[in-house]
């Protein structure tokens, strides 16, 4: 019974220096300093290899670096780990654009627009990008007909 209350200790510490770790890595990219929320977005995957925000994180950093490979990589991990998370879908679709991968991408949106993506005028803006490059413009005005106008006419 010790033995079992000494190793529920220890994850719970484990699980606690984690969540802490992921905390300042989150507020370390939002105020731009990205090597420090690298730095812990890493040590937090080291000890959780699930954590979908440290793979957030990381993937975000990585596409503003065009480290296609890594971006591409914590972004998928995101899909395996969390199938209905539409923000997985949408950052990997974007990774794709910038990456002329037009096909992929409007595949990626298509997963996030079915998963309830919040940002609806974004997501469809990038949908019918990826869709018209991939050379269906006519399914690219299908898409931005699902929109509305911006409010600000500039």
């Amino acid at each position: 019974m010790k033995q079992l209350l000494i190793i529920f200790i220890i994850r719970f510490c484990a699980a606690a220096q984690s969540t802490d770790a992921l905390e300042l890595a989150d507020a370390a990219f939002r105020e731009r300093q990205f090597e420090r929320a690298a730095a812990l977005a890493r040590s937090v995957l080291a000890r959780q290899p699930g954590a979908v925000h440290a793979h957030m994180i990381l993937g975000v950093i990585a596409a503003q670096k065009n480290d296609w490979e890594s971006s591409n990589r914590h972004f998928q991990m995101i899909v395996r780990l969390e199938p209905s998370n539409p923000y997985g879908y949408f950052y990997l679709g974007q990774a794709k654009l910038y990456q002329h991968e037009w096909d992929a991408a409007a595949q990626l949106f298509s997963k996030a627009l079915e998963r309830q993506y919040p940002d609806t005028p974004r997501l469809l803006v990038e949908l019918a990008l990826a869709r018209n490059e991939s050379g269906n413009p006519r399914e690219a005005l299908e898409v931005l007909r699902k929109t509305a106008p911006p409010a600000d006419a500039r």
